[in-house]
């Protein structure tokens, strides 16, 4: 499990957010946040409007493909 510091590094990065139904949409990270035993993230959507904190469990950062080396389960 990551701490929030450590997922401080995905600010500002682009991913996807799991959500009902097994759709996804894709968000920017915007702050982190250390939650007892969890993390959570403060996504806004890439297109669209508003932002929320949602569990880090449900983000799956996007690599690109010449950063593969880098990728890591968030």
């Amino acid at each position: 499990m990551h701490t929030a510091k450590e997922m401080a590094k995905a600010i500002g990065l682009t991913g996807s957010l799991e959500g009902c139904s097994g759709m996804s949409f894709h968000v920017t990270v915007i702050d982190v946040r250390q939650v007892f035993d969890r993390v959570d993230l403060r996504v806004k959507p890439v297109k669209g409007y508003g932002q929320a904190w949602v569990a880090a469990s449900r983000f799956v950062l996007h690599i690109p493909k010449e950063d593969k080396h880098l990728e890591q389960p968030v």
